[in-house]
């Protein structure tokens, strides 16, 4: 079972405390939503019932308690084989039946009620029953456990602020507060370790989405050993990206009192980037702010884009008429200059083109463009991006571009633009034709025909760019393995015009080099025209000819340096065939491994002369917002 932090000592102090026979307590649990209110109280209830003399214990939900005659029936029902139920008489009133029920408690063995929601039990009980519980609780005839979201201070303020002026009693001033926090790293990969649940990748995945949090990040798990464990596809993240986002949706709709925003929108601005000091000195007044702060970022990814969808939602539901497409665009642009397309394009959606001014309409297309190129929650950038769709929108974008009052130089600049991404997507799916699914290979020369250099090295560095933002070491690792060979084969291709899939004839003294090199004893030649037997072998034999020219740029310069670097690329191996634990240092190692053979990939040579990653980069910058005053504001 995923608990929170330290949930069985949580357990074990909670019942000592209850039935502790000269200094006992009753308890108000703080359990967010999504921590595991049911599964704590039954943890609760199970360890009162092992004990003995065995206590007496009732658990309630406020969705079977209807009014006090209700409450009191499922007392009875629970603790029916003691207590007795004072018949129900016209003539007598809850307030007085109850407290004769309660006056009736056994004092010899201790008497328990779990009460879980309590921020929801008073919705159907009359004010007097807080009173009469406090009464029972001093006179130490009853324990009390309340399960509630927060403590009684901010649930007064909560109650209030929805006019429910219903504690107008001091009842929990005797109550000791204990608020849960999320399992730590450690703690989920201990217990998902000892359970076999889920290889390490897959819980670095669901703990960055969830934060830890219990019941979204077993829901992620779940849902993966329920996909038959897939592998980590594109795909599969979005699905998994999804249920955490849908698990987190009970706790935004929480974050805020009746009526505000400011958690909920702080939560927003700390996930888009935005103002991030100031929204970090807000939550940190927040009751759960340890669950939802993790150094300075929020502690999961998911709670972000749940916050989002809510605030879109408000908007939408808001109505509101001449405002509505200002705030509209304003909080859109905002989220499009964090390179938030994905929502951005939502937001604009809910727009009424018709009606919406010029620059929002342009904006909500150009939103579109850049999230459907950068993949956005989809997968990787140019690996997973829909070319096909992307240039369709491209040309949707157009036309708001032509029918908009704007200076020729400036459409002149934005429609070349438009030219730049239609050209990258014809050339990427030129090279898709006949079912091809290496595209790098085709792009780079693999299979004949000139070679698309730019195309191909941009490629490859959106995949890195994309991995190194990936939070969990395990995840971001597992997501580049292919990477390293990749671009050695590529940078081979194009230095030394040697190609892995064809071994050069007439290569006597580079192999008799590789030879002597080579640490697995004895090297095997590999004939010409045939595939390299492996990786390892077709990289030493590269080493061996670079040797002859030594005025190119190179991965690793001798064979030293190589071993070195196949000490790092080994975890490739390691994790494609067995569950391994990946540190920050391995991480660092095989990211600086992946930047160098990178550098030299980029670094001129006979295919091109040369390029950098910001001249690459160039090629998929933000399309312009357009401003009320008819200038564009470009963002490269």
């Amino acid at each position: 079972m995923i608990g929170v932090h330290k949930q069985d000592e949580l357990v074990v102090e909670v019942v000592d405390g209850l039935v502790h026979r000269t200094a006992s307590s009753s308890y108000n649990l703080v359990v967010p939503p999504g921590f595991g209110e049911n599964a704590i109280a039954e943890q609760i209830a199970e360890r009162l019932a092992a004990l003995t003399p065995r206590p007496l214990v009732a658990v309630l939900a406020p969705d079977t308690v209807k009014g006090v005659d209700d409450y009191l029936t499922l007392l009875q029902d629970q603790w029916g084989d003691v207590v007795r139920l004072p018949p129900q008489r016209s003539d007598v009133a809850s307030d007085a039946r109850l407290k004769r029920f309660l006056h009736t408690l056994p004092t010899g063995r201790p008497v328990v009620q779990i009460i879980k929601r309590f921020h929801r039990f008073l919705d159907s009980l009359d004010r007097f029953v807080l009173g009469t519980l406090r009464d029972a609780e001093n006179a130490m005839r009853l324990r009390t456990v309340t399960i509630s979201p927060f403590g009684y201070d901010e649930l007064k303020k909560r109650w209030e602020r929805a006019g429910q002026i219903l504690l107008a009693s001091d009842y929990g001033d005797t109550h000791s507060m204990r608020q849960v926090d999320a399992p730590s790293e450690e703690e989920l990969r201990e217990l998902c370790r000892s359970q076999k649940r889920a290889p390490m990748h897959v819980i670095e995945l669901a703990s960055d989405l969830t934060g830890g949090y219990p019941e979204p990040f077993r829901a992620v798990v779940d849902r993966w050993i329920r996909m038959k464990e897939p592998e980590l596809t594109a795909s599969v993240r979005r699905e998994l990206r999804e249920e955490a986002v849908q698990r987190m949706r009970p706790l935004v709709r929480k974050l805020d009192r009746p009526k505000e925003q400011r958690y909920c929108n702080s939560v927003v601005d700390l996930y888009q980037g935005s103002e991030e000091t100031e929204a970090l000195q807000t939550l940190a007044h927040h009751p759960w702010k340890n669950i939802l702060l993790k150094e300075d970022a929020l502690r999961a990814e998911a709670l972000g884009e749940a916050a989002v969808r809510g605030a879109i939602e408000d908007a939408v539901n808001e109505h509101r008429e001449s405002s509505y497409p200002r705030i509209l665009f304003e909080r859109a642009r905002t989220f499009y200059q964090r390179k938030k397309y994905d929502v951005a394009s939502v937001m604009l959606e809910a727009a009424d083109r018709s009606t919406s001014p010029g620059n929002v309409r342009l904006l909500g297309v150009h939103a579109r463009v850049m999230a459907i190129l950068y993949a956005s929650n989809e997968g990787e950038p140019g690996m997973d991006t829909d070319w096909g769709k992307l240039r369709l929108a491209v040309e949707a974008a157009s036309r708001v571009l032509e029918a908009l009052s704007v200076r020729a130089a400036d459409v002149d600049r934005v429609k070349a633009r438009y030219r730049e991404i239609e050209a990258l997507s014809s050339r990427v799916q030129g090279s898709l034709r006949g079912g091809n699914v290496r595209i790098v290979d085709t792009l780079a020369g693999f299979r004949g025909g000139d070679p698309d250099p730019r195309t191909a090295a941009l490629l490859l560095l959106l995949k890195l760019e994309a991995a190194r933002a990936i939070a969990g070491d395990a995840l971001a690792c597992m997501s580049v393995l292919a990477l390293p060979e990749q671009i050695f084969r590529v940078w081979a291709l194009w230095a030394l015009k040697l190609d892995y899939y064809r071994a050069p004839d007439g290569a006597d003294a580079t192999w008799q080099r590789a030879e002597a090199a080579w640490p697995h004893g004895t090297l095997t030649r590999t004939a010409p025209g045939d595939s390299f037997a492996s990786f390892e072998a077709f990289a030493y034999f590269a080493v061996a000819r670079r040797m002859e020219r030594p005025d190119v740029a190179a991965p690793e310069h001798d064979f030293k340096a190589l071993n070195k670097a196949f000490s790092v690329h080994s975890f490739r191996r390691d994790a494609a065939h067995a569950v391994t634990h990946t540190t920050a240092k391995m991480r660092a190692q095989l990211f600086a491994l992946i930047d160098r053979w990178l550098e030299a990939l980029l670094a001129p040579c006979d295919v091109h002369e040369g390029f950098t990653s910001a001249e690459l980069f160039a090629q998929v910058e933000p399309l312009p917002i357009l401003d009320d005053d008819g200038s564009f504001l470009w963002l490269g």
